[in-house]
């Protein structure tokens, strides 16, 4: 049903289909409401980015936890039922006079994303600037992906007290310049074809058990030799740990 921009709404019918695992209305642009207040209890993943969607009806009920979600960034998200999904991904939002950074400072205290499990940003012009400090809310994120977000320069230095965050994609973010600390709970940091990366800052952090790390840096040209040998004794100190 993707790019549907006919549809105005999900009749029942599909929604409760015994069987349904994936409903993917993404793009479809003119839907305004779900036909129903309940729907499969196989549903796991919910595409409903850059469709008119808007919110989810507060009557809305899942049998089960989502897997994942896709949605707009848009003022409909601090109305997200609680523990709708493990993962959510945020998309760019249709209203180009929407304010990310309200929108976000007002939904990163709310239930839902404070138990989050993963977050991702995609295909977002979002700067920094716009990514409010409160991301430190969410303390349950395991999870963070920036998946090309083209006007990014940083990343938030408050992801450092992200102190659950194991795993960090940055993926063709063509302007990011620097990486901040990170808290010492990473294990996997992933970052590929940004080619204006400069600096990685690793977390200076006592000697501590924890698993070995993977840091995995494709295309990124103008990384600074700082950055290598930061990065370098850092997974080294992890080896020696478990040594």
């Amino acid at each position: 049903m993707r790019k549907c921009e006919s549809i105005t709404y999900v009749d029942q019918s599909i929604l409760c289909l015994p069987k349904l695992e994936t409903l993917d209305l993404g793009e479809c642009s003119s839907l305004k409401t779900l036909g129903s207040n309940i729907c499969s209890q196989y549903l796991r993943v919910l595409h409903l980015a850059e469709s008119g969607l808007k919110e989810l009806p507060p009557s809305f009920s899942f049998t089960n936890q989502l897997s994942y979600i896709s949605v707009t960034i848009n003022y409909g998200l601090v109305d997200l039922p609680e523990n709708v999904a493990r993962f959510i991904v945020l998309c760019k939002s249709i209203n180009k006079k929407d304010d990310n950074f309200s929108i976000l400072q007002k939904a990163f205290p709310c239930p839902v994303f404070r138990s989050l499990k993963g977050l991702v940003f995609q295909s977002i012009s979002l700067r920094a600037t716009e990514i409010p400090d409160n991301i430190s809310l969410l303390s349950s994120l395991q999870y963070l992906g920036f998946l090309n977000c083209t006007a990014i320069k940083s990343l938030p230095e408050s992801i450092n007290y992200l102190t659950r965050l194991t795993f960090l994609e940055v993926w063709k973010c063509k302007k990011l310049q620097c990486i901040p600390a990170l808290p010492p709970s990473i294990q996997y940091l992933h970052v590929r074809r940004c080619q204006s990366l400069q600096r990685v800052l690793c977390s200076v952090m006592k000697p501590v058990k924890r698993p070995i790390r993977v840091f995995v840096l494709s295309d990124c040209l103008k990384l600074d030799d700082h950055s290598y040998d930061a990065i370098l004794n850092d997974a080294l100190s992890g080896l020696n740990l478990h040594s």
